[in-house]
């Protein structure tokens, strides 16, 4: 392997790892019982989003998948989970850094953001319908847009 794909597959790989152990816990989640609450999906437009700035020098390196067919999940994780990945240098680790999948926000747990590489979770929901989505990196602290490119559901 030369240099230039270990300087690309190494990112991922650190990315992905971070992503599973993010995903998993030796801990047992606390339970409370909840008397019903209705929650409505984060979408651009229940998120507060400033008008993104000019992404500067942080450009994409590569990422992936960039597509899947209708309905199938890709790049399975071992919560079953699909996930994607993006090399990108220095991306704003605030929290309220996230990533715009077509009009839908994911951040949080679903998000995990390394030195070169940013990885995170897409819901089933997301690919059920055939279309061509946009995929971007909004840092937090900047609300710097990072275009990524666009995602293909066949």
């Amino acid at each position: 392997m030369d240099k230039l794909q270990l300087n690309i597959v190494l990112p991922v790989l650190l990315g992905m790892i971070s992503l599973v152990v993010a995903s998993c816990s030796s801990k047992e989640p606390e339970t409370k019982e909840v008397k019903s609450v209705n929650v409505a999906p984060r979408t651009s437009e229940n998120v507060s989003i400033r008008k993104p700035v000019n992404a500067g020098p942080r450009e994409v390196e590569n990422w992936g998948p960039r597509e899947t067919p209708k309905g199938k999940r890709f790049n399975i994780q071992p919560n079953g989970k699909s996930a994607m990945w993006v090399v990108v240098k220095a991306v704003s680790r605030h929290p309220k850094t996230h990533i715009l999948f077509g009009q839908v926000v994911i951040g949080g747990q679903d998000l995990s953001i390394g030195e070169n590489s940013v990885s995170f979770f897409v819901r089933d929901e997301l690919i059920q319908k055939a279309g061509s989505y946009e995929v971007a990196i909004i840092e937090g602290d900047t609300d710097r847009k990072i275009m990524v490119g666009e995602f293909q559901v066949k």
